[in-house]
């Protein structure tokens, strides 16, 4: 510290400075989960439209794990995904040693009494897997690249309402 105290000023507003973003205080940062945000207001109110496949199943279970499982609710999420396949990794001999899964995810909500669709948008995401010796292996490498690529894809689409909650949700 110097004998003009600068270095102890500086210090001081620095510290202060953190102290405000930590606690957000002037900067109008709230938490999308706090109590009241829009991550709380949305948990309990958004039906997931029931899969019809081993993809969407995964899909709408991360979604129902992060907002809730709802029956009945003001507003209804409905989706349509897609996934592809790109071959990657391939030897000499043109053996496939690894295969990538890229997937896209297009949804609304739709609000129940009016049939409005309040938010909509795409997802993209992509996942991999290795192909193995056997057919069996492979196949379950598959699959848990499936899932894990619905996870990512349910994480965004969530994250994407969360934020965007606040222009729709009352």
């Amino acid at each position: 510290m110097s004998c003009d105290g600068t270095t102890y000023g500086r210090r001081a507003a620095l510290g202060l400075g953190l102290a405000a973003l930590v606690t957000g205080a002037g900067c109008g940062f709230t938490p999308l989960y706090a109590p009241g945000a829009p991550g709380d207001r949305l948990r309990g109110l958004l039906v997931v439209t029931p899969p019809d496949d081993r993809a969407s199943f995964a899909f709408a279970a991360q979604v129902e794990q992060l907002l809730g499982r709802v029956d009945s609710g003001p507003y209804r999420l409905t989706y349509a995904i897609s996934t592809t396949t790109e071959d990657q990794a391939i030897t000499p001999d043109q053996a496939i040693q690894r295969i990538a899964l890229l997937g896209a995810v297009e949804y609304s909500v739709i609000e129940n009494a009016t049939g409005r669709t309040l938010a909509s948008g795409r997802q993209t995401a992509f996942t991999g897997f290795n192909t193995t010796s056997t057919i069996v292996a492979t196949r379950t490498s598959a699959r848990d690249a499936q899932a894990r690529l619905m996870v990512l894809l349910a994480n965004a689409v969530v994250s994407e309402l969360v934020a965007s909650g606040a222009g729709w949700l009352p």
